[in-house]
């Protein structure tokens, strides 16, 4: 009688392991969860339409108005060059990546050797 007890109790946690698992969409049928789950793919979709819409407008707007270029060869306003230090390499007053301020240095450097 044991033996029995203990093989039908192995086998129904057998049978409830080998479940699918697999959620089930509340108390409601298999078409209307079909009809939610396409509606929201809708609507993702429409959302993802709408945001592209928006960022193609908004870079069109920003693009079509006009833009201050700083020219060139005047000096750098005031706020842009703020040294509270110099810059612990050879050229101290230029920025890492400013190559004309390096290069124009440079040749003062040389210029002022000879």
């Amino acid at each position: 009688h044991k033996m029995a007890t203990l093989l039908n109790r192995s086998l129904r946690v057998g049978a409830q392991c080998a479940r699918p698992l697999s959620r089930q969409m509340s108390e409601m049928s298999a078409e209307a969860a079909h009809n939610k789950v396409t509606f929201w793919t809708k609507t993702s979709y429409g959302m993802a339409v709408a945001v592209g819409a928006l960022t193609v407008w908004n870079v069109y707007v920003h693009m079509s108005h006009g833009h201050h270029e700083h020219d060139e060869d005047a000096p750098l306003p005031a706020y842009m060059k703020i040294r509270t230090k110099p810059f612990p390499w050879e050229f101290d007053d230029c920025s890492p990546m400013d190559l004309k301020c390096k290069r124009a240095a440079r040749e003062a450097k040389l210029a002022g050797d000879h």
